[in-house]
């Protein structure tokens, strides 16, 4: 493709994008990754820490590249290339705070460990990380499918077989984990690292959980025609997932299926499960900002929200809108802004407040609202939560840490229907929070992240 066509191609993109936004869609597009003539840049993962910096990794051929933006999107450069050997790539992408990002991948070469990149300066530059003892129980060595890093130390990767292992220096160095199935279970579909004590590994039976660092594990099911997964706190998750419709008398093919739990993943209910459109496959992700706001993405262009965390709905077809094939991966570090990756080189922002789906009030009204603002928060400026009540109830407001502790008290007492704002002026450690606002038998919590 000559550069005269390759402009063409890129105004027309820009021209379609504005008429579709135009008509009230809340995605456009923000970047398209094309490397000269080889081709489109496929995006496996997105991965944000806040609303300015985001990772996404992809592949064209044997280069993986990890492409990076530091103001928000309106810029995307390459971080990370790397040219692999013939059939291997990397996997997967964890990027937990502005300066911290971990890759893992198939192996790059026979005499090498276990592929794992790592960067503590923002993806400036990368080293390899360490796990000789990511080994199959043959003793040869593993390619990895999944990592999750919790915060800036603390993660978790497997790889094929359920091979487990952790990190508490920020993807240096990994020590192996046993294998919490105690079988070697071949379906993997995600993990989370939560809390430097409490991951999620999900297989085919249902989510193995541990509070203690992997040394124990719980198995819970987990609800038919689901299979990604994503926890907010120890309490609440949302799972999603497809499956075939059975209705003759409909076009579609598949119905989609929306699931949650406020008992950390010991109990699951369904609050959709329905069609999309025809042009819609199978759901490869979903993500919340918080107890509130999520949205999911998949093969086709379908996608579906929510703006109060019950009520899902779907959108009009994303891949009609932006000729996309598949939405691989969703960040969505706020409730008024999120990343999807494609496999067409493309990066999408979702926007809910420009168009199309409306915030929940920040005034009185009929639902209970939170927000934290700014986030992330200085350690040394103040931060204010907003947040909103139907009714007359007994409030409880506080901030906590990843373990689930009480680190500081906002409110405790009654409260009339009304909107209010609490300003917290005591310096908290750099890190990753949850404010927790409870209304008599209603929690809801905001991610909340503290940086220098």
């Amino acid at each position: 493709m000559n550069n005269a066509h390759r402009l063409t191609l890129v105004l027309l993109l820009i021209l379609t994008t504005t008429a579709v936004h135009a008509q009230g869609l809340p995605w456009r597009i923000q970047t398209i990754d094309k490397r000269g003539d080889t081709g489109t840049i496929s995006f496996s993962k997105i991965d944000a820490p806040d609303t300015v910096h985001a990772m996404a990794l992809g592949f064209i051929g044997s280069l993986n590249v990890v492409d990076r933006t530091t103001d928000g999107g309106q810029t995307w450069a390459g971080s990370l290339d790397h040219w692999f050997i013939e059939n291997t790539k990397l996997q997967d992408l964890s990027y937990p705070t502005p300066n911290v990002a971990v890759v893992v991948g198939d192996t790059m070469f026979r005499d090498t460990g276990a592929t794992i990149f790592y960067t503590h300066n923002g993806g400036e530059t990368w080293q390899q990380g360490w796990c000789d003892s990511c080994r199959y129980p043959s003793g040869d060595r593993t390619a990895l499918v999944y990592v999750s890093m919790c915060d800036s130390l603390n993660g978790i990767l497997t790889g094929y077989n359920l091979v487990m292992a952790r990190t508490t220096d920020g993807g240096k160095t990994w020590r192996r984990l046993p294998d919490p199935t105690k079988r070697f279970a071949r379906l993997l579909f995600g993990i989370q690292c939560l809390s430097p004590r409490t991951y999620f590994v999900m297989v085919g039976t249902g989510i193995y959980r541990t509070d203690d660092s992997g040394t124990t594990w719980a198995l819970n099911p987990i609800p038919d025609n689901t299979g990604r997964f994503h926890f907010l706190d120890s309490l609440h998750g949302v799972m999603a997932g497809y499956h075939d419709n059975e209705d003759t008398t409909q076009y579609a093919r598949f119905k989609h299926t929306i699931a949650l739990t406020s008992d950390g993943g010991k109990t699951w209910r369904t609050v959709f499960d329905d069609t999309i459109d025809v042009f819609s496959d199978r759901t490869d992700a979903v993500a919340m900002a918080d107890t509130l706001h999520g949205v999911t993405g998949g093969f086709g262009g379908g996608w579906l929200y929510t703006n109060n965390g019950e009520h899902w709905q779907s959108g009009p077809n994303l891949g009609k809108a932006f000729r996309i094939n598949d939405v691989t991966s969703i960040a969505y570090p706020h409730p008024d802004k999120a990343w999807a990756a494609t496999t067409t080189g493309v990066i999408l922002v979702y926007s809910p407040k420009l168009a199309g789906v409306e915030r929940s009030p920040r005034t009185t009204g009929t639902r209970t609202t939170l927000q934290v603002y700014p986030n992330p928060a200085s350690r040394t400026t103040p931060f204010t939560v907003s947040f909103s009540l139907p009714s007359t109830d007994p409030v409880q407001l506080s901030v906590v840490n990843v373990l689930g502790q009480e680190v500081a008290t906002l409110y405790t007492g009654p409260l009339p229907s009304e909107a209010y704002s609490i300003t917290h002026t005591d310096p908290l450690p750099c890190g990753h929070y949850f404010v927790r606002l409870t209304v008599t038998h209603r929690t809801i919590t905001v991610p909340l992240v503290v940086v220098q």
